[in-house]
């Protein structure tokens, strides 16, 4: 079942932007995920280095796709109000042509 959407051009793209903010606050987390990684490359030897470094590249893997996930969402809620905004206008002009009083 579809659900309609009631808000305006304006409240979707600012919540887009909103979260886009969002998730780039995420990749600035991954960026320091990614430099903890190579801190601790030195520091640790043996079987533990190397179960470390396996669990920082499966994070930042994981991290990394569900970042891009988020993106894809970001790009389809502007989309979204683009469209919003659209429908906005070919409904006033329907409106205008509807309201045409020759008296």
């Amino acid at each position: 079942m579809a659900m309609g959407y009631n808000g305006s051009q304006g409240e979707l793209q600012g919540f887009a932007d909103k979260f886009f903010t969002h998730v780039e606050t995420m990749g600035a987390h991954m960026s320091v995920l990614r430099d903890l990684q190579v801190q601790f490359q030195a520091p640790l030897t043996g079987a533990t280095g190397k179960a470390t470094q396996d669990e920082f590249t499966r994070a930042i893997e994981k991290g990394t796709r569900l970042q891009n996930f988020l993106n894809e969402a970001v790009d389809a809620l502007k989309t979204s109000g683009a469209r919003v905004g659209n429908q906005d206008i070919d409904g006033s002009v329907a409106v205008g042509k509807s309201t045409n009083f020759n008296f």
